[in-house]
């Protein structure tokens, strides 16, 4: 498996384990075959070889400050990331041909750690992923061009032709769907992303991929749900303490009895959040009673500092919940605070706990892949058990892949959805409806159905099937395969 970054990472000298859809993918790979290894870049040197359960089957690339610079903040989260997110990028940088060339030597690098990891062996099974390892598949089969069993998840959107011909030069858009081209199987998380990447191939002259698979993400229902049904116990604590003054827990008290979780997200400028609390700022010129019994909390993760653009997009969300704070404060004379910022990531048992002991969530993102935060939500809360959405709301944007995977499957009735691209104009009405209470509930029934034949065991046996006739066998702890 390579990714560009390993399950785990450092957060003040502490080893913790991270959210999102990736990190959970490495987990339940690593953890179903000791033969399974992790190929990933590392800048800071740092192998994370004292990780107890999967230090051993972690293989780091190193790459220099330089080579970062230039493979992950200008190709990848520059060029790649932005021309593929045409909703909330307008202008997409052309990096010159050094950096392109950089991008492609580290990931060629990356090449070479395969083939020593295989040991050449033509039927290895190689899994590729997302925007920022693109390139690794030419690589391979320029230096080993009988290795068949290579596949690539591309997990962000894939627009529509007619975007992707003005957001990237044709050299470039050319020889970035030749990549594509180098894999036996790529996948994506939905049937229009899917149908995007084979019209532009087609349109280019370039031959597809063998086989495009679409098979959307998901979450480790039985871990969330373990995590979830630990935090509903009388005596937990959250370890951040924090979040037990929010939530009232131990010494605290729980001022406000609606809890909505805002988001849970990296400080990224795709996950919608300015335009949301624009849109709560002008509710709260006109309705600031609907607030009244509601507190907010954002966990703004500090996300690529390093580019101005994401540090001034940080700053202005913490700029405009402390502008509503203080407007509710004048408004309503409310003593506490309605939006509570956490600028750091929390470790994961702390995430899922705070998403399954919420009233709400908004999941409000302007152009997402697929989104996970919006699955952890709905599994934490129906770890209470039946009828345990009875009582929740949860507001999800139609533009995340997650919102388009419950369409395709008949399952638009089970969460409201805001129709986008989200602006703060479209979203005053549903989110005024939502804060009120307005909306139905999610349909239990329907969701626990759904999350019984789409968990990330399911979303990873798919994928190595198709990639291999002959993968080893994976045994997924039993706690795991539970929904």
């Amino acid at each position: 498996m390579v990714c560009n970054t390993p399950l785990v990472g450092r957060q003040q000298g502490n080893l913790i384990t991270k959210p999102g859809g990736v990190p959970v993918a490495q987990y339940s790979v690593l953890a179903a075959s000791a033969d399974a290894r992790l190929i990933f870049l590392s800048r800071d040197g740092d192998n994370f070889t004292d990780h107890r359960e999967f230090g051993g089957q972690f293989v780091p690339v190193a790459y220099s400050q330089e080579e970062w610079k230039a493979h992950y903040m200008g190709i990848a989260n520059g060029d790649l990331w932005k021309a593929f997110h045409p909703h909330t990028f307008e202008d997409v940088p052309e990096s010159d041909s050094d950096t392109w060339n950089t991008y492609k030597g580290v990931n060629s690098r990356i090449a070479d750690a395969i083939l020593d990891q295989t040991t050449d062996d033509p039927e290895a099974t190689v899994w590729v992923h997302d925007f920022q390892m693109l390139s690794v598949g030419a690589s391979l089969q320029a230096k080993h061009e009988d290795m068949r069993n290579t596949g690539f998840f591309w997990h962000i959107p894939f627009p529509k032709p007619e975007q992707m011909k003005k957001r990237l030069p044709p050299a470039v858009l050319q020889e970035v769907m030749q990549w594509f081209s180098a894999y036996k199987v790529v996948g994506f998380h939905t049937e229009e992303y899917a149908a995007n990447y084979k019209t532009l191939a087609r349109e280019l002259g370039i031959k597809e991929a063998s086989h495009v698979l679409v098979q959307p993400i998901s979450v480790d229902v039985g871990v969330i749900q373990e995590k979830a049904r630990r935090a509903f116990s009388l005596d937990f604590r959250f370890g951040d303490d924090r979040l037990n003054k929010i939530f009232g827990l131990g010494k605290h008290e729980r001022v406000n009895p609606c809890i909505e979780m805002g988001t849970l997200e990296r400080g990224d400028p795709i996950k919608g959040g300015i335009q949301k609390i624009r849109a709560k700022l002008m509710l709260a010129q006109n309705n600031p009673e609907i607030f009244a019994d509601q507190t907010c909390v954002e966990v703004l993760s500090p996300s690529r500092m390093d580019d101005p653009a994401y540090a001034k997009y940080c700053e202005q969300m913490k700029e405009m919940g402390i502008a509503l704070n203080e407007h509710l404060h004048m408004r309503t004379g409310r003593p506490d605070q309605y939006m509570h910022y956490i600028e750091q990531g929390l470790q994961y048992d702390d995430a899922i706990a705070a998403l399954s002991l919420s009233d709400s969530a908004t999941v409000l993102s302007l152009d997402d892949g697929y989104n996970m935060v919006a699955a952890e939500v709905l599994n934490g809360w129906m770890a209470a058990g039946k009828g345990a959405l009875g009582n929740k709301r949860m507001l999800l944007s139609s533009m995340t892949g997650f919102s388009m995977s419950l369409q395709e499957n008949g399952y638009t009735h089970a969460i409201p959805t805001a129709q986008g691209p989200i602006n703060s104009g479209a979203l005053l009405k549903p989110l005024y409806h939502f804060m009120r209470g307005e909306v139905d509930p999610p349909k239990e029934q329907d969701l626990r159905a759904y999350f019984r034949t789409h968990t990330i065991q399911h979303w990873v046996i798919s994928n190595l099937e198709a990639i291999s006739a002959s993968i080893p066998p994976l045994n997924f702890p039993s706690s795991r395969t539970k929904v």
